[in-house]
């Protein structure tokens, strides 16, 4: 019995003794790997560095040869510096070669030397002026209109033809009201012009003039933020 005790002791030690023999081989092994990672990876990157290397100087030779066959010009091109203008310092919008026109603009009847300060509305089609004691009247077979601009005891009286007849529907109605037109003579920042103007009382509204669209299609633009742009004499 003592003898198989001291077999089974014996196999014991036999079996620790390989086991940790084995495990100093494994340990040695994962050295060996890492130290061959390692050195891959130096030898990668020297050659990595000395393929970069070669390239730059063929790049460097490459460029060097572009150079000399091509006339360079070194000199600076000369920078033009242009002064932009505020909007409003213009009569004339620069962009656009229009006329800039505020939200309300003094507007001259050339023949009547009068002034009034004028709405300029481009949610209006036709630009319109406030008349008093309108009458229509015949004359040479064609209708004509008999009018004053102001409501002054001796208000001058104004004779122009009709041009045509215009319906215009009341923002607060359905129904429409029919209107003469006439066309008129006036001044606006120091030039003339000619534009259709329909007649109607205006003592309800702020402005006794409305300026509108079909005056200034292709002629103005306007800012709405801004009033009196344009020269008031």
């Amino acid at each position: 019995m003592l003898t198989a005790s001291l077999i089974v002791l014996t196999g014991c030690v036999a079996t620790s003794e390989k086991v940790e023999q084995n495990s100093e081989k494994l340990a040695q092994v994962n050295s060996n790997i890492v130290n061959l990672e390692k050195s891959i990876t130096e030898q990668i990157s020297l050659h990595c560095q000395q393929d970069n290397q070669e390239l730059a100087k063929q790049l460097a030779v490459e460029i060097t040869q572009q150079q000399a066959s091509v006339n360079v010009d070194a000199t600076e091109p000369e920078v033009v510096y242009v002064e932009r203008c505020s909007i409003k310092d213009k009569k004339t919008n620069i962009y656009t070669n229009k006329l800039l026109l505020g939200s309300v603009e003094t507007v001259f009847l050339n023949k009547e030397k009068l002034s009034f300060d004028a709405r300029i509305d481009t949610g209006a089609v036709t630009s319109s002026i406030g008349v008093y004691n309108e009458t229509r009247f015949e004359r040479d077979g064609k209708d004509w209109l008999r009018f004053n601009l102001t409501n002054s005891a001796d208000a001058k009286t104004y004779e122009y033809p009709v041009y045509r007849i215009i319906r215009i529907i009341q923002q607060t109605s359905t129904e429409t009201n029919r209107r003469p037109v006439v066309k008129l003579k006036f001044a606006l920042g120091g030039k003339s012009y000619t534009s259709e103007f329909s007649l109607a009382n205006r003592d309800h509204l702020q402005y006794q003039v409305l300026i509108g669209r079909e005056f200034l299609r292709d002629i103005a633009v306007v800012d709405v933020s801004s009033e009196h742009l344009l020269s008031r004499k």
